[in-house]
């Protein structure tokens, strides 16, 4: 079974998965959280966390307003954030890892705008589909029917916040 939670952006889908995988306490995978900077609120990046070990990395981080991109070649830019290619490895070792071992359900956070363009979990999504594991994905509501669609996700079960 794959069940998608989607709504628009800041609407509790990463709040929804890691409810789910708490009140679960079954699988494993991987969520986008947010950093703050602690005076303005603002969001300075992301980080990758593994649910499992709760053990996070450095995914993206936000470039200064008015700066031009900072991505090097090996980086992607998307928007003012910069994402980390060796995160995006390390999740696609640790997903597969999970696919190999047969764990579910496997959770994942998230499928946009990044992955459309063919970069960040993107290698993996199909994969993961493929392996036949129950997923549990979050993808943006204004992407559900694209990344359905690039992802050939076959008849999931989509949960609305």
């Amino acid at each position: 079974m794959i069940q998608i939670i989607t709504g628009p952006r800041d609407c509790g889908k990463t709040s929804r998965l890691l409810s789910l995988f708490n009140q679960n306490q079954t699988g494993d995978g991987l969520l986008s959280i947010k950093q703050f900077h602690p005076a303005s609120n603002q969001i300075t990046g992301y980080r990758l966390l593994h649910l499992s070990s709760q053990k996070s990395h450095s995914l993206a981080r936000r470039t200064s307003p008015g700066s031009p991109p900072s991505a090097t070649p090996q980086q992607y830019q998307l928007g003012d954030f910069t994402f980390s290619p060796s995160a995006f490895t390390y999740a696609e070792t640790l997903l597969n890892t999970l696919i190999e071992r047969q764990i579910q359900p496997i959770y994942l956070d998230e499928i946009g705008l990044l992955e459309l363009n063919d970069h960040g979990f993107a290698p993996i999504v199909p994969a993961l589909i493929v392996s036949g594991l129950d997923l549990i994905l979050a993808i943006r509501h204004r992407y559900l029917d694209e990344a359905i669609d690039t992802f050939s996700i076959p008849s999931p079960s989509i949960v609305k916040l």
